[in-house]
């Protein structure tokens, strides 16, 4: 008897561990949340005082592809009724982080039956992507999209399982607010309904007709809300342009390369092999991947009426992974359609972490040694590098703004005293945050500030310049170099001393 509660507890060791890495990362969110100052991108309702009404919003004429509606519906109403502060600003992101990591905790509780597979699976889709996680605490709709995309998938594979057509109602709905969240998920929708009809063709069943008549009406109905939903604004943010902001030079070039090296944080020239090596192995690995399901598939599928569970997992996420692959390729080739580039096209990351997670635990029922440590391999690299990322302090797409608070609180700091309001110009870069800094940390210690690209002429009445290296040489002679930031790629400039503000 008194061996119990130590026996419960071992029963119960990978769930402890599972919910203190959840619990980590949800912190170290939080001090970001409230640490970053916003970024230039994190806009829409809020961030320069227009007060978007909630029709506005949902109707998006105004064309804006940074409009994600739901997520700028729900800001709009943390808002509202808690206040304007980074926190309401990018809580629902954070609920999103809360969701995914709920979810994907299930979905490898489902797909693995070891618990060292089900918590390796789950730790590596969390830390896989550095970009992923920081949009877990931006005020964007990317976390949102992902997150009712993994509820999606972990209803799918319910469904699946189950064949019960309220799993696949619930796949359908979320699959909806995950474009509604982000049109990029449109994608991802679109392969859903597909996947659906591949399940149905490769594993039937004896109530075929049911399912038959079940799935059409899920898809129809879906696709009919989904359709009431984003038509109209999709329209405005095609007319208005938004769309020319993705790639064209090549599914490779814009998709792949721009997420291994912006999704897994590895910019810069001295990261180019590294960056080489990945892509051409996520080629490789895919294809390997189609490879091995349809040999699978074709050798063992035999009894049509009772598959093996994990072939239809597999078949699935291959079918997932290669889908919007074919999808994105043909909208360019047929309508002209931009690539979708990293933070649009996150989902790659985490529909392929779980086909490399679920075809070494499959094959490691044939090789245990060299599937265990091909996986070993990617949670130590996964590990590292998340490890050599991980700060509370900037961004990966938007570190040009990490400076921006700091900047505002060291002018102000060294004008104490002073009760006229200081003038600033900046470049382009930093309106965003200095529009809403100066709003709501120091409304009476500046004036708006001017982007100096807008000046119709050289103006030297400003008391301080906030600029990158490009706009440097547009700043007067008569204001010198006060301190450097960013690495040097941003300077501030103030007066010189004694010379009084005048305009050229």
């Amino acid at each position: 008897m008194p061996h119990k509660p130590g026996f419960k507890l071992f029963a119960v060791w990978d769930k402890i561990i599972a919910l203190f890495f959840a619990a980590t990362l949800v912190v170290l969110n939080v001090l970001r949340i409230v640490n970053i100052s916003i970024t230039c991108d994190e806009n829409g309702y809020g961030w320069n005082g227009r007060l978007d009404s909630y029709r506005e919003l949902w109707e998006d004429k105004f064309g804006s592809a940074n409009n994600h509606i739901l997520h700028s519906l729900l800001r709009k109403f943390f808002v509202d009724n808690f206040g304007n502060t980074l926190f309401t600003l990018r809580l629902d992101s954070l609920l999103a982080q809360v969701s995914f990591l709920i979810f994907s905790y299930l979905i490898c509780r489902l797909i693995f039956k070891n618990r060292w597979w089900q918590l390796g699976g789950y730790i590596v889709l969390n830390l896989v992507s550095p970009l992923i996680f920081e949009f877990w605490g931006l005020s964007r709709g990317y976390g949102l999209a992902l997150s009712f995309m993994t509820l999606s998938i972990f209803f799918l594979l319910k469904y699946s399982t189950d064949k019960k057509a309220a799993f696949l109602s619930w796949s359908f709905f979320c699959a909806i607010l995950s474009v509604y969240s982000n049109f990029g998920y449109i994608n991802y929708y679109v392969t859903l309904c597909i996947v659906v009809l591949l399940l149905f063709l490769l594993f039937p069943d004896n109530k075929q007709k049911v399912r038959f008549v079940q799935e059409l009406l899920i898809v129809l109905v879906s696709s009919g809300v989904l359709a009431l939903l984003i038509v109209g604004p999709l329209q405005y943010v095609y007319h208005n342009g938004e769309l020319a902001f993705m790639g064209n030079a090549g599914f490779l070039q814009d998709t792949v390369r721009s997420l291994v090296t912006w999704g897994l944080a590895l910019p810069g020239p001295a990261r180019e092999k590294e960056v080489n090596v990945i892509v051409l192995s996520v080629v490789a690995l895919t294809f390997f991947f189609g490879v091995f399901w349809c040999y699978v598939y074709l050798k063992k599928y035999r009894h049509k009426s009772a598959a093996d569970q994990r072939i239809v997992y597999g078949v699935t996420f291959f079918a997932l992974l290669i889908l919007p692959v074919i999808l994105l390729i043909g909208q360019h080739l047929l309508f002209n359609i931009n690539y979708l580039t990293d933070r649009a096209a996150l989902f790659f990351i985490i529909l392929f972490t779980l086909n490399i997670s679920y075809i070494l635990y499959h094959i490691s029922s044939m090789a245990k040694v060299p599937a265990v440590a091909a996986f070993l391999s990617i949670f130590l690299l996964t590990g590292y590098n998340y490890c050599s990322w991980a700060n509370i302090n900037t961004t990966i797409l938007w570190y040009f703004n990490a400076g921006d608070l700091a900047v505002l609180r060291r002018m102000s700091n060294a004008t104490k005293g002073r009760n006229e309001k200081l003038k600033v110009g900046i470049s382009w870069y930093s309106e965003t945050a200095f529009i809403y800094d100066i709003k709501y940390y120091f409304p009476d210690k500046f004036y708006p500030a001017v982007v100096i690209s807008h000046l119709p002429k050289v103006d030297s009445s400003f008391d301080y310049f906030y600029v990158d290296l490009e706009d440097l040489q547009k700043v007067p002679g008569c204001y010198e170099r006060d301190t450097s930031c960013i690495g040097g790629g941003y300077v501030l400039l103030k007066r010189i001393a004694n010379l009084p503000a005048a305009t050229k």
